[in-house]
C-alpha cells in the first residue's frame, strides 16, 4: 500500500481560533501515538488529535528535532468532520508552536481524498510517496 506524506511549515498552520462548539472543551493527554488533544462535550469524545514530538529516534536523528508528526486525528461521526477537525489542528498547531516546533508531518493513503484536500487546505503540501509494500531483492528472490 502506498502511503502519502505531507508537510506543513508552522507557520503554514491555521492560526488560534475560538472553539467552535459551544459548550465544549480541549484537553491535553497523553495518547497512543504522543500528546493528545481532546475535544470534549457534556461527557462525549468529539474528536481527538495526537502528535509526536521526538522525531528525533530517541536523539538519534538530531536534524529532525523540530518536526513533529500527527499520529492520529479522528472525529466522531456523530459531529461536522471539518470544523472539528480545523479546531484540532489549531490546538496542536498552538501548542506545537510554543515547543519551536517548525515542520509537522501527516500521512493519508491515496484513497483518502477528502483528508487529503483538508489538509492541503490547512497548510500542507505532499512530501513524497512511500510504497509499503516493498521488499528487500534478496527476500523477494527466495520465496
Amino acid at each position: 500500500k502506498t502511503e502519502v506524506i505531507l508537510v506543513a511549515g508552522e507557520d503554514e498552520l491555521p492560526a488560534s481560533a475560538p472553539l467552535p462548539i459551544p459548550g465544549a472543551t480541549v484537553r491535553r493527554s497523553v495518547g497512543d501515538c504522543g500528546t493528545r488533544f481532546t475535544v470534549v462535550l457534556g461527557g462525549e469524545t468529539v474528536g481527538y488529535i495526537e502528535v509526536d514530538t521526538d522525531a528525533t529516534q530517541a536523539g538519534t536523528r538530531q536534524e529532525f528535532r523540530a518536526w513533529a508528526d500527527i499520529g492520529n486525528l479522528h472525529v466522531s461521526p456523530s459531529r461536522p468532520w471539518t470544523e472539528t477537525a480545523v479546531y484540532l489542528l489549531v490546538a496542536a498547531a498552538d501548542w506545537l508552536r510554543l515547543g519551536r516546533i517548525e515542520r509537522v508531518l501527516a500521512y493519508v493513503w491515496p484513497e483518502e481524498h477528502d483528508r487529503h484536500s483538508f489538509l492541503t487546505a490547512h497548510g500542507f503540501r505532499e512530501l513524497t510517496r512511500t510504497d509499503r509494500r516493498w521488499q528487500h531483492e534478496s527476500t523477494a528472490t527466495n520465496r
